[in-house]
């Protein structure tokens, strides 16, 4: 009779099992999608179930459970004719931390803009709770936004704004800005795939990525820790829903398209 086999680890999987921490340790708040995307972009071919089985023997993966999403029966809001960009607008709380032997700060509105199909995090602008419910905060964002975009060479017009329902959004001061530069607005119905899901889902990761992981304590910290989490999340950070790539190669890969069709409708009306 044969006696009992044993599997040998091969030299690949402790160079993958390496990688793969070092990976882990670097960005912890990778799961092992993210890792097995790393290790391709190194040049360590593997698979997704190899990764998940070294970082769950490691300790770095935690169960997580989550509860059925809402849904609403509202109807979707109607959208202009021409859409040049679709953006999503949302704010955030958060509250900064204190000194020792003196209170906490107070609480922070984060106003964040994105390019829905890019995902690309065109500015995120921080104020004051009371100020932050007010317009103001929000038409700074999308004017950062309109000149970040102008910036990458995106069309800047026929801008379509999907926002929540808050006071800020529907405020006629607001609603004045946007009809002065002729930005549509759209309100997203809750629960639904055209919802805001994507940029609550970028300040999710703002806080469990930078936030949580920082004690920020003034209005400066603040400002410089988004100005840094923008630049990882557009540059660096690989996103699932794009195929692992990062939101500034699929806005160069859009800038690129937009500009061969401009070239083509031009020759084609010659």
């Amino acid at each position: 009779m044969r006696g009992p086999r044993r599997f040998r680890r091969y030299p690949k999987e402790e160079a993958i099992r390496e990688q793969a921490c070092k990976i882990a340790l670097a960005f912890p708040a990778y799961g092992y999608h993210k890792v097995w995307a790393e290790l391709l972009r190194r040049g360590i071919r593997t698979s997704r179930s190899t990764v998940y089985r070294v970082l769950k023997a490691e300790g770095f993966l935690l169960s997580m459970k989550r509860g059925p999403k809402a849904r609403s029966q509202d109807p979707e809001p109607p959208k202009p004719e021409r859409v040049g960009l679709v953006l999503s607008a949302d704010g955030t709380l958060w509250r900064l931390v204190g000194h020792k032997g003196f209170p906490a700060l107070g609480g922070y509105r984060i106003q964040g803009v994105i390019e829905e199909e890019s995902r690309y995090l065109l500015a995120s602008v921080a104020g004051k709770v009371g100020e932050g419910e007010t317009a103001g905060l929000a038409r700074e964002a999308i004017e950062r936004a309109r000149e970040e975009a102008r910036r990458l060479g995106l069309p800047t017009r026929g801008l379509l704004l999907r926002t929540e329902r808050g006071s800020a959004f529907q405020s006629e001061a607001f609603r004045g800005y946007l009809y002065a530069h002729r930005i549509g607005q759209v309100f997203a119905p809750v629960g639904r795939l055209q919802g805001i899901g994507k940029i609550e889902r970028l300040h999710r990761s703002l806080k469990e990525e930078k936030l949580m992981r920082e004690e920020i304590r003034d209005p400066l910290e603040h400002e410089q820790a988004l100005d840094e989490y923008r630049h990882f999340y557009n540059t660096r950070r690989l996103h699932q829903a794009l195929g692992y790539r990062t939101p500034l190669v699929v806005v160069e890969q859009k800038r690129v398209k937009v500009a061969s069709s401009s070239r083509s409708t031009t020759s084609s009306g010659r």
